[in-house]
C-alpha cells in the first residue's frame, strides 16, 4: 500500500468527508461515541492508576479492532516534540509534513508537523504507546494530538489521555457493534448524541 499525506487525506474525504482530525472528536464528527476510563483513582500511585488506564484502553482495542492490528498513526505536535521515538521501534515508516508555521510578534517561530506511521502492531506494542499518551508525555516531553486510524474497519481511535477516548466511524454500520460493546462505559453526559446519531434514540 503507498501511504502518504495524500492518502491519509484521501481516506478521510471518501470515508469522513469534512473532517479535519482535531480535539475533541466526538464534536467534530458523527457517528461518534465518548468512553470513559473507569480505574479508582484512589487505588494505588500515580503511575499504577495510569498503567491500568493503558491496560484498559488496549482491552478497547481488542473489543474494537479484534486481530486488525494494521494501522495508521497519525502525531500532530509542535516542533520536534513527538512520539516518533517510540512509534519508529514498532512501525515500518513515517511520512512527515508541516501543517501549520507561524511567526509571531517577537519573530519565534511555531511549528505544527505532522507524522504518519504504518504498521502492524502487536498488542504490546500498542499498550507503550498508550502509556505514552495516557502519561501525555514520552520521555518528559508533551507527544500532541495522536489518533490511530484502521483503514478496512473505517474507525479512528482518540485515546485524549487517562480521562478515556472518543471513536469515529465513518458510519452507523461501523459504530453500532462498538457501542453495543462499549455501552457501560459510554459518557452518561455524551450518550443522548451518540444514539441519536445511530438512530437508536
Amino acid at each position: 500500500m503507498s501511504w502518504n499525506a495524500e492518502f491519509l487525506q484521501e481516506f478521510l474525504s471518501e470515508n469522513f468527508p469534512g473532517l479535519n482530525l482535531h480535539k475533541p472528536l466526538l464534536y467534530e464528527w458523527q457517528p461518534s461515541m465518548r468512553v470513559r476510563i473507569s480505574v479508582d483513582c484512589n487505588s494505588g500511585s500515580d503511575k499504577e492508576y495510569k498503567e491500568k488506564a493503558a491496560a484498559q484502553s488496549l482491552a478497547w482495542f481488542s473489543d474494537i479492532f479484534g486481530s486488525e492490528k494494521e494501522l495508521l498513526i497519525v502525531n500532530d505536535y509542535k516542533k520536534k516534540i513527538s512520539l516518533l521515538p517510540v512509534l519508529q521501534q514498532y512501525t515500518s515508516g513515517v511520512q512527515s509534513q508541516i501543517l501549520q508555521q507561524k511567526v509571531d510578534y517577537n519573530g519565534n517561530i511555531s511549528v505544527v508537523a505532522r507524522d504518519i506511521f504504518y504498521g502492524n502492531l502487536k498488542d504490546a506494542r500498542i499498550k507503550d504507546i498508550l502509556y505514552a499518551i495516557v502519561n501525555k508525555s514520552y520521555g518528559g516531553n508533551a507527544i500532541g494530538q495522536v489518533y490511530f486510524i484502521q483503514l478496512t474497519q473505517k474507525i479512528i481511535f482518540d485515546l485524549y489521555g487517562e480521562e478515556g477516548a472518543d471513536i469515529a466511524a465513518a458510519g452507523k454500520e461501523e459504530l453500532l457493534p462498538i457501542y453495543l460493546k462499549l455501552s457501560d462505559l459510554v459518557s452518561p453526559i455524551d450518550r443522548g448524541r451518540t444514539e441519536k446519531a445511530l438512530g437508536i434514540l
